[in-house]
């Protein structure tokens, strides 16, 4: 399959390029005009809305003003209110209509005269002066909000109009509003959001189609031609993009590791072919199994050696053929391979042997698959193994290269050397190894010609001596009946030919000197026997027999002397066995002592074991508890933050309020000045002007009210303002407070927990120390049991003395006074010994007794005793 091109991946319509193109274009369009919809919606709404508020503000102001001429049935006025109402407010304000309480119409102007009045404005305010009575009657007050009445285009406002101090309804004012202008302002609006819009979305999409090139076709037309190359069997190369981290960088690696296994495939053909070639053409008998033993190829060898020897019958295939089925010693197969791989494995089948070598075949995810089995019939080999293994426990064994370099030997032939057997392999023998008679020509051109030598043979070793050897040697030919090597089998018989003459020729001279050497033997030997160690051999004998003779004497002078030492070493022995057992017993009394005291110390330092971990436990409550008061005091710390932080908006809100006053008090101020000008103007205009100043005079007392009012409000607010600030700078100080109190408990919680770490740290060295102390105890009790044993070892070395002492005593040594004075020294010695040693034991015991009664290790009367003297004694 052949790349797509560059340009044609690029251009084409249904390239990713173009498709990713297409789909930002479309979302981009859809998020523009959504966007401008909404927006176009939301200033629609805006601007009506702001027109509603303006109308019923408007309308309502304009009923205040239309309450003298409605009251006095003065058209004139209401007229110039119409006109200065349609100046003022401009092109919005289409129709304004004033209705009498009857529902007749009292005035009624429209801004542009060739209009004619849909009759709208007239349903609207008689509506209203309906529901106005229905609510009269009721004996309902509405509020402001339910006086101001809209149609359902919320294009036409109506209001009832009032008069008088006690606000009575003359009438009700309508009016007419116009959208014209809003829709316009929409539609100029509109135009400018699709003309920015259209501009953004330009320049989105050309910004989006270069990031789609430069990040997604690009990488993609790489990866393409990639792709090409590989199809194309080009599994060398390198695939761009792999060391991106997003979803093409993904495919990179996945068409790399693709590109990888492909590349493995192939060389995986390549070497399965020769594999297979070889498997086929093996010697060897091998076999390929399935995971259950099944055979999926076997070679030639293969099929004739289990077609003959277990009787599957020749041309018949065993494919498809469970192995365990061939003999009943391979029924346990399964058993033997499911350990290491590869290994072997050996069976009988009848009176043949057989050897199996297992490997595994795997998948590339290390799983077995299978198995290959090379089988070989090793009963020969095994016979051949036994007889050169005998050969080699019996006789010398080496073969010899054509050079006559030694080539492989056994041990046996390696020792005549003094080396092992691989130290002497490549060897020179053609010198040191000939015939033991010159006569019979040389060894090695006998062994060219391909003749087979045994007999005796002369064996030059290292130091000039020869070896003897009574040997074989025969070549071993290859199939043209050349030598190529030879191999040795013999024994070696130098010494048994040296024996044999020095016997023939010692027999003669020991003939003549044998009866006169035993003659005299045989008297010495008899004083002897009677316990007479003074006996010697005298006379001159034969030289042969001088070794005899002063061997002899040697031997009995020797046994003198041993017996003499034997006599004063056993009497030493007694004594110094007296002070071993003394200083013994001293020695397990104190070891006694001192495991009493061990054992009263351990357990001390349990119930300190105890007492330190109880401190540990409540040191950690303590923690904890801190812990738990930290946290609160964390968190109060928050809510007060929050709550300086919610007084400092009400401190603002009130401020913002305060300003609020200002202004309506200032609009008071200007009213009542205004309501001042019109009373002044009215009353300039005479009668005519009668209702301005009544209208005047009511909006100078609902100004003065408002100022009163504001002025009220302001005050309380500063109240208000002054009890917040105090409030703030209370919580403020609060917050100081727990921010010290926080503080505190953080310090407390890092004392509590360093004196918590500080106990676990003492109850586990107190822990060791105790184990080490109860281990000393142990180590204590057993040296007391080992002096013990000690001392009953050296009374019994004492009886063995002392029984060697009297057996002694029956011999002739010739020095008997010596012998006795050495024995009543000794004997002296000993009894001075034991004495020394039973007033010692009764000053030591003193205050072991004292130390065991006072528990502790630490009693006074054990200072009389010397340890340092013991030591030395002992």
């Amino acid at each position: 399959m052949s790349p797509i091109s560059p340009v044609r991946s690029l251009f084409q319509l249904r390239s990713v390029f173009l498709k990713a193109t297409a789909i930002t274009a479309f979302t981009v369009a859809v998020v523009a005009a959504a966007a401008v919809f909404r927006s176009n919606t939301d200033t629609d709404e805006l601007l009506h809305s702001a027109l509603r508020q303006t109308a019923g503000l408007l309308t309502n102001m304009a009923g205040h003003s239309s309450g003298g001429p409605l009251r006095f049935n003065k058209p004139e006025a209401a007229k110039m209110i119409e006109q200065e109402l349609f100046e003022r407010v401009g092109s919005d304000l289409s129709e304004i209509m004033m209705l009498r309480p009857d529902g007749s119409v009292f005035s009624h102007a429209i801004r542009q005269p060739q209009a004619t009045a849909d009759g709208a404005a007239q349903a609207l305010g008689k509506a209203l002066l309906t529901k106005m009575a229905l609510w009269t009657s009721q004996g309902h007050s509405p509020s402001h909000s339910e006086e101001l009445m809209f149609d359902e285009s919320g294009l036409i406002a109506a209001h009832p109009v009032y008069f008088g101090a006690e606000s009575q309804m003359v009438g009700v004012i309508v009016t007419r509003w116009s959208d014209a202008r809003i829709l316009s302002e929409i539609a100029e609006n509109m135009r400018e959001n699709l003309k920015i819009g259209g501009a953004f979305f330009v320049i989105m999409l050309l910004a989006a189609a270069l990031c789609f090139r430069v990040f997604i076709a690009s990488p993609l037309r790489r990866l393409n031609a990639a792709v090409g190359q590989v199809a194309a069997g080009d599994y060398t190369i390198a695939v761009p993009g792999q060391q991106s981290g997003d979803e093409i960088g993904d495919i990179a690696r996945a068409l790399e590791g693709f590109r990888a296994d492909l590349a493995a495939s192939v060389e995986t053909t390549r070497v399965g072919m020769f594999k297979g070639s070889g498997f086929d053409g093996a010697s060897a008998a091998l076999v390929i199994t399935d995971t259950d033993f099944r055979i999926l190829f076997a070679n030639g060898a293969a099929q004739n050696l289990i077609s003959s020897e277990f009787a599957t019958g020749n041309g018949v295939s065993l494919l498809g053929r469970s192995i365990t089925t061939l003999s009943p010693a391979l029924a346990g197969l399964a058993g033997h391979v499911g350990g290491s791989l590869p290994r072997q494995i050996s069976f009988a089948n009848g009176n043949q042997l057989f050897e199996v070598s297992v490997a595994a075949v795997t998948d590339s995810a290390t799983a077995v698959t299978g198995y290959v089995m090379e089988w070989r019939m090793t009963t020969q080999d095994r016979r051949n193994a036994a007889v050169l293994s005998a050969i080699d426990a019996g006789q010398l064994r080496a073969e010899f290269s054509k050079s006559g370099k030694i080539e492989a030997a056994n041990e046996q032939f390696a020792a005549l050397f003094g080396q092992s057997a691989g130290s002497i392999t490549g060897r020179d023998c053609r010198s040191v190894l000939t015939f033991e008679s010159a006569s019979m020509g040389d060894l090695w051109t006998v062994l060219h010609a391909g003749e087979a030598v045994a007999g005796l043979l002369h064996l030059a070793l290292p130091g000039g001596s020869k070896a003897l050897l009574d040997a074989r040697l025969t070549p071993v030919k290859d199939k043209d009946g050349q030598s190529q090597s030879f191999l040795l089998l013999g024994t070696d018989v130098t010494r048994r030919h040296m024996e044999q003459r020095e016997a023939e020729e010692l027999r003669r001279s020991m003939d003549a000197a044998q009866a006169k050497v035993v003659d005299a033997l045989r008297a010495a030997l008899a004083q002897l026997s009677n316990g007479d160690l003074t006996a010697m051999l005298s006379g001159p004998f034969d030289a042969r027999y001088e070794d005899l003779q002063a061997d002899f004497n040697d031997a009995t002078h020797q046994l003198r002397a041993a017996l003499s030492d034997v006599v004063e070493s056993s009497a030493a022995i007694r004594g110094e066995v007296a002070d071993i057992s003394s200083a013994a017993e001293n020695l397990s009394r104190r070891t006694e002592q001192q495991a009493a005291t061990l054992e009263q110390t351990s357990a001390a330092l349990d119930q300190m074991t105890t007492s330190v971990k109880s401190t540990a436990e409540v040191a950690n409550h303590a923690n904890s508890k801190v812990e738990e008061a930290k946290q609160n005091a964390e968190v109060s710390g928050q809510v007060v933050r929050e709550a300086v932080s919610a007084m400092g908006e009400i401190e603002q809100s009130s401020s913002k309020i305060s300003r609020i006053t200002s202004v309506i008090d200032e609009i008071a101020f200007q009213t009542n000045l205004l309501a001042l000008n019109a009373g002044v103007e009215a009353a300039r205009a005479g009668e005519a002007g009668r209702g301005f100043a009544v209208v005047a005079s009511e909006v100078r007392d609902l100004a003065q009210r408002s100022s009163e009012a504001a002025r009220e409000i302001a005050g309380l607010i500063t109240a208000s303002s002054d009890q917040v600030k105090r409030g703030v700078s209370l919580v403020a100080e609060a917050g100081r407070s727990l921010t010290g109190i926080q503080a505190a408990v953080g310090e407390i919680h890092g004392l509590v927990a360093d004196i918590a770490g500080s106990a676990r740290e003492q109850s586990n060295g107190i822990t060791e120390l105790n184990t080490a102390v109860k281990h000393l105890d142990q180590v204590t009790q057993q040296n007391a049991a080992m002096f013990e044993e000690t001392s009953a070892a050296s009374q019994s070395l004492n009886r063995a003395a002392t029984a060697l002492t009297e057996t002694t005593q029956r011999f002739t040594l010739q020095q008997r006074n010596t012998a006795d004075r050495t024995l009543r020294r000794a004997a002296s010695r000993t009894a001075e010994s034991w004495q020394a040693s039973q007033a010692e034991t009764k000053i030591a015991s003193a205050p072991v007794q004292v130390a065991r009664k006072s528990g502790g290790a630490r009693s006074a009367p054990a200072k009389q005793t010397s340890p340092a003297d013991d030591w030395e004694d002992f």
